[in-house]
């Protein structure tokens, strides 16, 4: 028995091994495939995060308190890590918000939410350690998804959960290991964190999109449909610098804003006693608790008087100060105001100031003084804010750096201002209308100030000329229009005033800046015209100008390296080189004047002394377009020394040679005499063409004196040449005759032959040449002389050399040949 009670237990031990071994066996068969899961995971993870991945989830862990291994993790099983992957890798998504919510909200929705078992699942694999159930959202924009497995938020105009972080890339540049810290904006929506607020967050990201949006390439293709892009553009960049500056604005005042001393801890626990009024006899007794509400309310009459004081005293409008900083100044007064107004409202709070009043302690008497004051603050405020927003709807303009904008929107602006001063009972005052006016004219300027500067990028001097005068036309155009504007609603608003005098509103007071802005501009185009005009110097040719060349020349590169500030009224070296500038043109315009009346001189005193010369020279003188001399003052000199030098000089040689001018040597004669007259002529007929074409002296009572003198001279010339011409018209019939006689004659004692041909046939043929060549009238016989006078002298010619061969063979032939010949002419 014993034997086989070791046999079986022998068979006990073996089965139990064997069962312990394929027990080993299925437990390795299982977790092998966990543990090389586990691994593949732990592989793609390691191969699939960079740099950038490590950076963002660091960041999430940071926000939401959570392990940045359980983020990853958690990411890689859903789809977020799409979303992540997208964001990173395309150049065009610039946004990426992530939402954290609460697990146990979200049982409320789903309990078989995907994210639960995720948590469940992560906290198996960590060996069950406690962490805290958050939930990771990863959204897509303007979208809503709600499953069976999961609640889900998406789109950033969906309310916040717990918080989250958005992600932002506002270029289109892709994101690589060296510039993703540059070029990622984060900012948080997780409120329990201290040191965040969402102010600042909410003007981070409205900011955020300010260069994406400058950069887009749909307004080139918006501006194919419509005109007023650009404008369109300009509004939607104000509208979101506005509203990002606002959140700011309430930021600041939430940082400024009052904070009350405490109550004591004994006030705050009995605070619904001492405000029960069967209970109030009761704690004024206690002389301790009502010397505490005293100390108390010291610290906040303190706190008070010193903010009515700060807001009470005349504020000093900047210059860089417009009406959207009094906008904001007010908005901060009525932020801390309703802030100190909420915690005086507060139950602990109101029982102070009722145990006081009960306790007929002194301090509530001068609280009631503050509580006066604080109530006028309020009111003040109220009213400046409510009709300053009134004003916010016209200003756009001015922030738009666009002066014709302005121009058209600025009756309406000034309009609604007046109607403001007639309804509002703190700006009906005259200082508080003044402040608001000074402050949208320093807004004005500054507007100008970037549009002229390209918000003060570029220098003004290296913009093309045409463009910076046109801009200045502009600004010149809307300080024209504000000026007349402003004394049309000045008087409207002066009638509302009893003492109606003019000191309310003080034009020096209100135009200080933008009567300089326009007085320097109005020198700076001085300066640009000057230069554009004496710049025609370099480029002219005259003799005796290269000095003034170099100065002018000098002085125009001075100009541009100059360092100067056009718009700062404390900077004189601009008033000191425009006054310079001033003296050296005059300098110049000397110099130019004594070089002109030196040449005028020098050419009337010339042998030629031609007057039409020195017309010439006077005329490149002034196509400089220099306003340095009087054109009228050089004329008459030139009109005097014609009417002396040339009008009486022909005159005097009419009379002298008339009868016997000086003809050209092949001239004839006639001819010559009605030439020699037109000479005469022309010599003054040019200069006084010239004199005629000048406005200037159409009136002048020389000039009628000149125009007497050369009309009688002309007629003296007409009459001299009808003459000549007359007896030369009469004398052209003759050739006529002369052409009808017979060609040969012969001479009866040497019989011999002869052409007869008259040489007054040449002169006539010569005249009618002159005549034709100097454009004369002549008949139509003259017409056909000169049509056949080559013919004619061509028949001449060939006639002369057939009587030397006729000559020459006569004299070789026998003499009594001549007596037969002779016989035969005879017959």
């Amino acid at each position: 028995m014993a034997d086989i009670e070791n046999v079986i237990e022998q068979e006990t031990e073996i089965n139990n091994v064997v069962d312990k071994l394929i027990n080993e066996q299925q437990q390795q068969a299982i977790i092998e495939p966990i543990i090389a899961e586990e691994m593949h995971e732990e592989k793609i993870e390691k191969e699939n995060l960079t740099n950038i991945h490590t950076f963002l989830f660091d960041i999430l862990a940071f926000f939401s308190n959570f392990q940045s291994s359980s983020i990853v993790e958690y990411c890689q099983e859903t789809q977020n890590w799409n979303y992540i992957q997208h964001f990173l890798n395309d150049e065009n998504t610039h946004i990426l918000p992530i939402f954290f919510c609460d697990l146990q909200e979200r049982f409320r929705f789903s309990k078989r939410s995907s994210i639960s078992k995720y948590l469940s699942k992560s906290s198996h694999r960590q060996f069950k350690k406690k962490i805290t159930p958050i939930c990771i959202v990863l959204p897509q924009l303007n979208q809503s998804v709600k499953t069976e497995e999961s609640c889900i938020g998406i789109g950033i105009d969906k309310p916040f959960e717990d918080g989250g972080v958005i992600f932002l890339k506002p270029n289109t540049i892709k994101l690589t290991d060296k510039n993703f810290k540059n070029e990622l904006v984060i900012f948080s929506m997780n409120f329990d964190q201290q040191n965040l607020d969402l102010m600042i967050n909410l003007e981070t990201i409205l900011l955020s999109y300010l260069p994406s949006i400058k950069k887009a390439n749909e307004w080139n293709k918006l501006n194919l449909f419509n005109d007023k892009t650009d404008q369109i553009k300009l509004n939607l960049i104000y509208q979101l610098e506005q509203n990002a500056k606002f959140f700011r604005t309430i930021h600041k005042s939430f940082i400024d804003c009052i904070q009350l001393q405490k109550v004591p801890i004994r006030l705050r626990h009995d605070t619904q006693e001492i405000i029960n009024p069967n209970s109030l006899l009761r704690f004024v007794q206690d002389t301790e608790l009502v010397q505490q509400a005293e100390e108390t309310i010291i610290e906040w009459i303190k706190d008070i008087d010193h903010f009515y004081r700060k807001s009470t005293l005349v504020r000093q409008i900047l210059s860089d100060s417009g009406p959207l900083n009094e906008i904001e100044y007010w908005r901060k007064q009525i932020i801390q105001l309703n802030h100190l107004v909420n915690q005086l409202r507060l139950p602990s709070n109101r029982a102070v100031i009722y145990l006081l009043n009960i306790a007929a302690n002194p301090r509530s008497i001068e609280w009631r003084e503050i509580d006066k004051k604080l109530t006028q603050c309020i009111n003040e405020a109220r009213d400046h804010y409510k009709f300053l927003m009134i004003v916010a709807k016209h200003i756009g303009p001015l922030y738009r750096n666009d002066p014709r904008e302005i121009q058209e929107n600025l009756n309406s602006l000034l309009n609604t201002i007046v109607l403001i001063n007639s309804c509002s009972e703190f700006y009906s005052k005259p200082e508080k209308i003044a402040s608001l006016l000074v402050s949208i004219n320093n807004q004005m300027v500054i507007s100008c100030k970037n549009y002229l500067t390209n918000n003060h990028t570029i220098d003004i001097r290296i913009l093309d000329r045409k463009e910076l005068l046109k801009r200045i036309d502009y600004i010149h155009n809307l300080y024209k229009t504000y000026r007349e504007i402003f004394i049309k609603i000045k008087q409207k608003i002066e009638n509302h005033y009893l003492n109606n005098t003019n000191d309310h509103l003080s034009e020096h007071h209100l135009f200080g800046q933008l009567d300089f802005l326009n007085q320097r501009l109005t020198s700076l185009r001085e300066i640009i015209q000057s230069f554009d005009i004496y710049s025609l110097l370099s480029k002219s040719r005259m003799d005796g100008l290269e000095q003034i060349t170099y100065i002018y020349n000098k002085i125009q590169t001075e100009f541009l390296t100059f360092k100067f500030n056009l718009f700062d009224s404390n900077d004189k070296k601009f008033d000191l080189f425009y006054n310079q500038l001033n003296h050296i043109l005059f300098d110049i315009d000397q110099k130019l004047y004594q070089i002109l009346d030196k040449d005028l001189h020098h050419i009337l005193h010339s042998p030629s002394h031609y007057s039409y010369n020195a017309l010439k020279l006077l005329l490149r003188y002034e196509n400089l377009h220099i306003p340095f001399f009087d054109s009228i003052e050089f004329l008459i000199d030139i009109i005097q020394w014609y009417e002396k030098e040339e009008l009486e000089k022909v005159k005097i040689i009419y009379n002298q040679c008339r009868n016997i001018p000086n003809i050209e040597r092949d001239h004839p004669l006639i001819i010559g005499r009605i030439l020699w007259a037109r000479r005469m002529y022309k010599r003054i007929q040019i200069s006084y063409v010239e004199f005629l074409k000048r406005n200037e002296l159409k009136d002048h009572p020389i000039m009628k004196k000149i125009t007497e003198n050369f009309l009688m001279i002309v007629n003296g010339f007409s009459l001299y040449e009808l003459l000549y011409h007359r007896h030369w018209y009469n004398t052209l019939g003759d050739v006529v005759n002369l052409l009808c006689n017979p060609l040969l004659i012969r001479q009866n004692l040497i019989r011999q032959l002869y052409i007869n041909y008259d040489p007054f046939i040449d002169v006539i043929l010569r005249e009618c040449e002159l005549l034709a060549r100097y454009s004369i009238t002549i008949p139509d016989l003259g017409y056909k002389l000169l049509l056949d006078r080559n013919r004619i002298r061509f028949y001449y010619e060939r006639l002369k050399k057939l009587l030397k061969d006729f000559s020459i063979l006569l004299a070789k032939a026998h003499p009594t040949s001549y007596e037969l010949v002779e016989k035969v002419m005879t017959q």
